[in-house]
């Protein structure tokens, strides 16, 4: 994950996935999330493939786990899709393709913290992970917001190569 092509061995060792889930707050506006989410990956289509991407990304799981109450970077990154699913609606043809891309990585990488924190924790204390952390700069929208944005996005994408 990050700006290079990323086999799943090296996830746990990239300087991206390791500033997502450290101790620092990264807004959603913050130009880090570009870089993030520039990643390419062909996710596990196999259990078996499946439980090894599990098992190399559970030390980052847990470092996240440990510090996204603080930091609420699940939040910012849950605030970057529903931006970012807001902009594929509007965008042209030839910025689709990045969005698209950028929209896939997200959910892939929302998609995957969630699996590992519905198997950690309580219900309660996963709301807390992926409810938005509640800053001066911004608002702290429900979690009705991420359901619509999740299940509008793809209704009006136009069916292309890369949809």
């Amino acid at each position: 994950m990050g700006t290079t092509v990323s086999s799943n061995s090296d996830i746990s060792l990239n300087e991206y996935c390791l500033k997502f889930v450290g101790k620092e707050t990264i807004t959603p506006n913050d130009p880090f999330w570009n870089r993030f989410l520039a990643f390419n990956i062909s996710p596990p289509t196999t259990t078996n493939n499946q439980l090894a991407f599990e098992s190399r990304i559970e030390p980052l799981c847990q470092e996240l786990l440990k510090n996204n109450l603080t930091t609420g970077n699940l939040g910012s990154l849950v605030q970057v899709f529903i931006v970012r699913s807001t902009e594929l609606l509007s965008a042209t043809n030839s910025d689709a393709n990045l969005f698209n891309w950028q929209i896939f990585n997200t959910l892939f990488t929302i998609r995957s913290i969630i699996k590992f924190l519905t198997e950690i924790t309580s219900e309660e204390e996963l709301l807390k992970h992926i409810e938005f952390k509640e800053t001066k700069t911004r608002a702290n929208p429900s979690l009705d917001v991420l359901w619509e944005s999740w299940s509008a996005c793809p209704l009006p994408t136009p069916l292309t190569s890369y949809t």
